[in-house]
C-alpha cells in the first residue's frame, strides 16, 4: 500500500522553518506560531512501514487529504469537506480528508501536533468503512490499525522540522 498526503492550508498556516519565505502583503506578520511536524519525512516513514502490504480490493494507494486551517475562519472552503471520501478506481486509489484546525494547533508542542495529525490520519481511514461507496474487499480496520503501530513506533526527532543545533 502507497500512502500520500495531499496537503491544502489556510493562509495563516506557517510551517517551521519557512518563515523567511513567507510572501507578506501588509506590513510585519503578526505571530501566527508553526507547524513542527516534518509531512516529508513524516509520509516516508509511513511507506516504509506498509510496503509490501495489501488490505483487500483493488486499492493501492492510499491519499490523506491533509487540511491544516482556521476551519471555521475559511467557511464552506473547508468545512464542505470535513468527512469527504472518494474511491478512484481507474487509479485504484481512496482519498479521505482530516483536518486539523490550526487555532488548536498553532502554538502547540510538536508532540501535540503529532499526537493529533496521529488521531485525524487514523479516523480518516476508518471513514472508508461508512463511505457511501467503498471498495469491496478494503480492510479499512486492517489498514486503520496497521496505521497505529507504524506511528506508534516512530520517534519524534525521526518528523521535527526544527532545524538541529
Amino acid at each position: 500500500m502507497k500512502f500520500s498526503f495531499r496537503i491544502r492550508t489556510g493562509g495563516e498556516v506557517i510551517f517551521l522553518g519557512s518563515e523567511h519565505t513567507q510572501i507578506v502583503y501588509y506590513g510585519e506578520p503578526e505571530e501566527h506560531g508553526r507547524w513542527r511536524v516534518d509531512l516529508n519525512a513524516l509520509e516516508k516513514l509511513i511507506n516504509d512501514g506498509l510496503r509490501d502490504l495489501h488490505f483487500g480490493g483493488y486499492v493501492d494507494e492510499f491519499y490523506c487529504g491533509l487540511e491544516i486551517a482556521d476551519i471555521e475562519g475559511w467557511g464552506n472552503s473547508f468545512i464542505k469537506t470535513r468527512d469527504y471520501v472518494s474511491l478512484r478506481p481507474k487509479i485504484r486509489a481512496i482519498v479521505s480528508v482530516a483536518q486539523i484546525d490550526w487555532l488548536v494547533v498553532k502554538d502547540q508542542s510538536l508532540e501535540y501536533q503529532y499526537l493529533l495529525l496521529l488521531e485525524q490520519v487514523i479516523d480518516c481511514i476508518e471513514r472508508i468503512s461508512t463511505a457511501k461507496r467503498k471498495p469491496a474487499g478494503f480492510e479499512a480496520s486492517a489498514m486503520a490499525k496497521q496505521m497505529r503501530n507504524v506511528l506508534s513506533h516512530i520517534q519524534l526527532n525521526q518528523i521535527n522540522l526544527e532545524s538541529p543545533t
